[in-house]
């Protein structure tokens, strides 16, 4: 089996959001496994948040040190996560809202918070965008995403790697719906699969835009983008928006989205924003993909 080797150049698909054939643009991108989205209002967001972030990164703020959200450090890799705003949705099971609602921790400084805050609404403005283009792309009804997304469980990720060479994070597929990536130009970067190959996703090319698992739950088109994450000569952020559904959303022929993530946690062992991670970096193995029969989650990977 090949393992996920040298990347290449080569020119990204490029999805316009406001233009009529979007749709069209995004079967390009699904045959890639990615793409590049303009225009995106949420830009000059993710600039703001990321000078915040490197004062942050900086200085970090103990009071604000959490694992599921909050500043977190591991090595040489350092994490600040954003989790949807304000209380869980009436309704929802305590250990649901316990988990998917969990109180963001900020540090001290105000304008942090304020940062974070309108980069996180803007990317999830963004990603609604995406999913809206993406329904007629997939053949699924109009606002089959848009109702699964009814009550985001969305995380925003601000991942800073130290400088080096190698693999900081090795390949895998998320569990999102899509993810988006933004960064500044630098060393190091984003290297996503496509085919047998791999194709280098440059840093300061703009907001880029990958497939997750649960996208290929809820339509049968819909395949997971394995990427991974190289380190550079210099210290690299990125920041990284998994657009999730519902906690009790129902994925495409009637795959309960609860009962779906935790058959995925069980299958990779991995949380909901870093999943199928894979240590020997074997690009060749698929991952989980769970249909209904007979009232029970089915694994069908190839």
């Amino acid at each position: 089996m090949a393992a996920m080797m040298l990347g290449s150049p080569a020119a990204l698909p490029v999805v316009d959001l406001a233009a009529c054939d979007a749709p069209t643009q995004m079967r390009a991108a699904l045959a890639a496994g990615c793409c590049l989205l303009r225009p995106t209002s949420a830009e000059p967001a993710c600039e703001a948040a990321l000078e915040a972030l490197g004062a942050f990164f900086a200085a970090p703020d103990a009071a604000c040190a959490g694992a599921a959200r909050g500043y977190e450090r591991r090595g040489d890799v350092e994490r600040f996560r954003v989790g949807p705003p304000g209380a869980a949705p009436e309704g929802l099971a305590a250990a649901d809202a316990a988990e998917a609602f969990a109180e963001n921790r900020w540090p001290r400084d105000p304008n942090f918070r304020r940062a974070l805050e309108a980069c996180y609404a803007a990317l999830a403005a963004t990603s609604a965008a995406a999913l809206a283009a993406l329904e007629p792309a997939l053949g699924l009804r109009p606002d089959a995403l848009a109702d699964a997304c009814a009550r985001p469980t969305s995380v925003l990720a601000a991942n800073r790697y130290g400088p080096g060479s190698g693999v900081a994070v090795p390949a895998h597929t998320d569990v999102s719906l899509v993810t988006l990536v933004y960064a500044r130009a630098g060393p190091g970067g984003l290297q996503v699969r496509r085919g047998r190959g791999v194709v280098d996703a440059p840093d300061g090319a703009g907001l880029v835009l990958t497939f997750g698992a649960a996208l290929a739950a809820a339509a049968p088109r819909g395949e997971a983008t394995s990427h991974r994450v190289l380190r550079g000569a210099r210290a690299r952020t990125s920041l990284v928006f998994f657009a999730n559904p519902s906690v009790d959303a129902t994925l495409g022929d009637g795959v309960p989205y609860r009962a779906w993530r935790a058959a995925w946690r069980a299958g990779t062992g991995a949380p909901d924003d870093a999943a199928d991670l894979d240590e020997d970096p074997d690009d060749d193995a698929p991952a989980p993909r769970f249909v209904v029969r007979d009232g029970r989650l089915v694994d069908v990977r190839a």
